[in-house]
């Protein structure tokens, strides 16, 4: 049972870890085509916070938008 468990978390890890990542640079995509420059998304935040992290990035680049910056 325990090697049952210990296999699934480590498929689940690396989904999760594929699928957060992937996020992040499909982020950095949008937001550079959006604003023309380069928009840095740390790897540790986005492993560790990742769904705060990314709606802070989110609500930055939509401020800067605003603002024209």
């Amino acid at each position: 049972m325990g090697a049952i468990l210990l296999i699934a978390f480590l498929v689940y890890l690396t989904t999760y870890i594929a699928v957060v990542f992937s996020l992040r640079n499909s982020l950095k995509e949008i937001m550079r085509e959006g604003s023309g420059h380069d928009w840095e998304l740390i790897g540790v935040l986005t492993f560790f916070f990742s769904a705060i992290y990314f709606q802070y990035k989110i609500n930055e680049y939509f401020d800067t938008r605003r603002v024209g910056g």
